[in-house]
């Protein structure tokens, strides 16, 4: 019989109180006066200790019955219970071209689970408010994965919306693991390894550790205004505004959407992080965005959990050619990526 088997046949964490609890911290057998989170049947307390002991503790079934979800849902409920009622919890390691951002801790502030977003289409496991030093995140989506990731209707819901969402993957824990307290809660808070970004879209956060000013896109209206040229031709100019984000500073600008979508439905720049072309535009001493031949913003996109060399600077040209064209890597304000 598989390892996968024999957990079905198990429950590493009781319901006591509408709480889960640790096998090691309840009575033995029935007196635990625990049930199972999956079916709500009643469940024993394996916990005794004695030489020669095989399988972990753990709890089981005080009567035979069909409970095969009872391991996932089990360590489900106690991972969201570790994290609504921690003190912090590791960010994930973050890279994006030439940019990395080591995993470092957030201070949880509050922490609520099961709230329903985007008018209830999505629900995260735990929604968390915290502080990374002086950046504030006050809404994180954090996602248990026991069995199943973020699916990619999921993951397009919450780009698509900028919500900060983190996974944290336990599908990988022995049962020893499972059954210890202390490893459990540094699996759920502590480890780097098992956790990544679904999607970050805090500007500020990624500016400030990344020492770069970006663009942040989250108003997708795109406004015309006509100018006269100097030939005494109308010419129609595009625009969106966005917010232009610095170590310590967010101003909102006004950004122009590329001339190649004159005669087109102006496609406006996606929501998100963007960054800016030395070669497209430039920003002056006071802060404001001066145009420089066409101007393009390249969408940050994340790169895999590990870096793939050769890596390709995220706030320089990428080609190093000369003039006022030039190529960029990501071209999402048509709604296609490319080269």
């Amino acid at each position: 019989m598989s390892k996968r088997a024999l957990r079905k046949l198990t429950v590493p964490f009781g319901m006591r109180d509408e709480r889960p609890v640790f096998v090691s911290d309840v009575a033995l057998g029935l007196d635990c006066r625990c049930t199972c989170p999956e079916c709500g049947e009643p469940l024993i307390a394996r916990n005794r200790d004695f030489p020669e002991r095989r399988r972990v503790r753990h709890f089981q079934h005080a009567r035979a019955t069909s409970c095969p979800g009872g391991f996932e849902t089990a360590v489900h409920r106690m991972a969201k219970e570790v994290l609504a009622t921690a003190d912090a919890v590791l960010l994930p390691w973050w890279a994006s071209g030439d940019v990395v951002i080591e995993p470092e801790a957030l201070a949880i502030v509050s922490a609520r689970l099961e709230v329903p977003l985007v008018d209830g289409a999505a629900r995260p496991d735990v929604l968390l408010r915290g502080m990374a030093e002086e950046i504030e995140f006050d809404v994180l989506c954090v996602e248990v994965r026991v069995h199943h990731a973020v699916d990619a209707p999921k993951r397009d819901l919450l780009v698509t919306n900028g919500l900060d969402t983190m996974e944290i993957d336990l599908s990988g824990l022995t049962d020893e693991a499972v059954a210890d307290p202390v490893a459990f809660r540094y699996e759920v808070l502590e480890n780097p390894a098992n956790r990544h970004w679904v999607h970050l879209a805090r500007a500020s956060f990624v500016a400030q550790r990344a020492d770069q000013a970006l663009i942040e896109v989250e108003d997708l209206t795109v406004s015309e205004r006509v100018i006269i040229t100097k030939a005494g031709r109308a010419f129609t100019i595009r625009e969106q505004w966005a917010f232009l984000v610095k170590p310590g500073s967010r101003d909102r600008v006004c950004i122009q959407i590329p001339d190649e979508t004159v005669g087109e439905d102006a496609q406006p720049y996606p929501r998100g992080m963007h960054t800016i072309s030395g070669r497209s535009i430039t920003v002056d001493q006071w802060g404001r965005l001066r145009l420089r031949y066409k101007m393009y913003l390249d969408q940050i996109q994340m790169n895999p959990r590990e870096l793939q060399a050769p890596q390709r600077s995220l706030f320089e040209a990428a080609d190093g050619s000369e003039g006022p064209g030039f190529n960029v890597r990501v071209r999402d304000w048509k709604g296609h990526p490319g080269l």
